[in-house]
C-alpha cells in the first residue's frame, strides 16, 4: 500500500539556514504532545539534529532544513520497523501550536500538537502558554526505542550483563533499572540525564548519541559505556521472545 502524502504548495522561493544560525530561533524544536501534554498522549521530540518520532516507531537523524516563510522544511534519513527510509516535512508554528502542513516519505496522525514543558522546581505541571525550555522530561533522547547491546558483544552473544532496554523513559534490564527524571540537550549530540535507579538512587549521566541506534553513556564517575541497537530477532532467550510492546511505546 501507498504511504500517504500530504503537501501543500509555498511560496517558490525558500531560504537554506545553517544549523548553527538556528540555533537560538527554531521555534519547532522541542517537545510536542497531542492534543496536548500528559500521560497517555502522543508525544514527539524534535530538534535540529534528530527527531524523535517513536510514538511512530520512528527516528529520524536531520539532513537538512530550509524556511520558506513562516514554514520550515526538514528532509531526514528514518529508521523504523520498516527499514530506512528518507522523509520530508513541512511545519508550521504559531505560538505554542505546532502543525504539520506536508508530509512526504511518512503519514501520521495527528497533525496538531502543543509544545510541552518541563515541570518546575515547585512541581507545577506541563503549561502549554508557558515558554519552551531546554530541559524536558522524559521521553527525550532521539533513539529508536528498545534493546542494545554492549560495542563489544555480538547481538547472538547477548547477556544480563551487556544488554539494556530503552524504553519510553527508562533503560536498563534485570540488573538495573534507571528511570530518567529530566533529560536536557547540551550539544548537538549531548544529553544530561538525571535518572533515579533502583539500586544507585539518583545519579546524572550524559548520553552521547552516535546515531538514531547507537550511544555512548558516560557516567558521573567518567565510566564510558557504548552500544548499539539489536533487533528483537537477533537475541538469544530470553530477551528474543520477551513481550516488550507496552514498555517501549
Amino acid at each position: 500500500m501507498p504511504l500517504k502524502i500530504c503537501i501543500r504548495a509555498f511560496a517558490p522561493l525558500a531560504l537554506f539556514v545553517p544549523f548553527d544560525a538556528l540555533a537560538q530561533s527554531d521555534p519547532w524544536v522541542g517537545r510536542w504532545g497531542a492534543p496536548d501534554c500528559g500521560p497517555d498522549k502522543t508525544e514527539i521530540v524534535l530538534s535540529r539534529s534528530a527527531l524523535d518520532l517513536s510514538t511512530f516507531e520512528t527516528v529520524c537523524s536531520v539532513r537538512r532544513v530550509r524556511q520558506r516563510g513562516e514554514v520550515f522544511e526538514l528532509d531526514a534519513s528514518c529508521q523504523g520497523e520498516g527499514g530506512k527510509s528518507r522523509v520530508s516535512l513541512s511545519i508550521h508554528v504559531g505560538g505554542n501550536v505546532l502543525t504539520f502542513v506536508g508530509q512526504r516519505g511518512i503519514a501520521f496522525d495527528p497533525k496538531r500538537f502543543q509544545r510541552c514543558v518541563a515541570q518546575d522546581s515547585r512541581g507545577a505541571g506541563p503549561s502549554a502558554g508557558a515558554s519552551a525550555s531546554p530541559a524536558a522530561t522524559a521521553p527525550g533522547l532521539p533513539l529508536l526505542r528498545g534493546y542494545y547491546v554492549s560495542d563489544d558483544t555480538p547481538c547472538a552473544l547477548a547477556s544480563n550483563a551487556t544488554l539494556n532496554l530503552l524504553r519510553r523513559n527508562a533503560m536498563g534490564a534485570a540488573r538495573e533499572l534507571c528511570e530518567f527524571d529530566a533529560i536536557e540537550r547540551i550539544g548537538s549530540a549531548r544529553y544530561r540525564v538525571v535518572e533515579n535507579c533502583r539500586e544507585d538512587g539518583k545519579r546524572t549521566v550524559v548520553y552521547e548519541i552516535r546515531s538514531p541506534r547507537s550511544y555512548r553513556r558516560i557516567g558521573p564517575d567518567g565510566f564510558r559505556y557504548s552500544a548499539r541497537y539489536c533487533a528483537q530477532s537477533e537475541l538469544p532467550a530470553p530477551w528474543k521472545t520477551n513481550a516488550i510492546g507496552d514498555l517501549i511505546r
